[in-house]
């Protein structure tokens, strides 16, 4: 096969397998309004396959709670601390528990019921969050990555005082249909074969 019939070969192949993603900002509370502080009442955000990123203060008695559902199809996948997140004191909280509403008393005394939780500061900006919070601790039950769909709460706390901002992107992808993948390659092949097959 010819040079530039390989490359023709990757380029389909490439734009066969590229994922459709977007980005968008779900919630930033300098113009959507404060989150809820009462986790049986979270603010539900809707997300979408692809980058959905959340902006809030906490600080003190303002903690933030919000739920989202991941779709059938789709798999929670990261949650990535962004630019401009800062802390009180040495470092702020976010815990996930399953379901449309974070049930656990505030303040917080134990982990049991929650699927994980993690500190953070911002030193770990750009970093996916989920495997440190995956890790079953102080009665967390821990969880595997990718999550599947099904709705998630998460609540963020600082109590260092002063109002540390913070953000998350919530990463969303779809699961390929079982033998997509197989019966994409094969169409690709074959038009491939038909394009090398003109050049002969």
């Amino acid at each position: 096969m010819k040079l530039q019939s390989l490359r023709a070969v990757s380029l389909l192949l490439t734009c066969a397998f590229a994922p459709i993603a977007g980005a968008a900002t779900v919630w930033n509370e300098d113009t959507d309004g404060d989150l809820s502080d009462n986790g049986l009442v979270p603010n539900f955000l809707t997300v979408v396959n692809g980058s959905n990123t959340v902006y809030g203060t906490t600080g003190n008695s303002d903690n933030d709670n919000f739920s989202f559902t991941v779709a059938e199809g789709s798999v929670f996948t990261g949650l990535v601390l962004q630019d401009g997140t800062t802390v009180a004191g040495d470092l702020s909280f976010i815990g996930m528990q399953a379901g449309a509403a974070f049930t656990l008393p505030i303040p917080l005394t134990s982990a049991v019921g929650m699927l994980g939780w993690t500190h953070y500061d911002p030193t770990l900006i750009g970093i996916d969050l989920l495997p440190s919070m995956a890790v079953p601790r102080f009665g967390s039950s821990g969880f595997s990555t990718p999550l599947p769909s099904g709705s998630y709460s998460l609540h963020v706390q600082d109590t260092g005082g002063g109002l540390p901002k913070y953000g998350f992107d919530i990463q969303i992808s779809s699961v390929p249909e079982p033998g997509a993948g197989v019966l994409a390659l094969a169409g690709m092949l074959a038009l491939a074969a038909g394009v090398v097959a003109r050049r002969r």
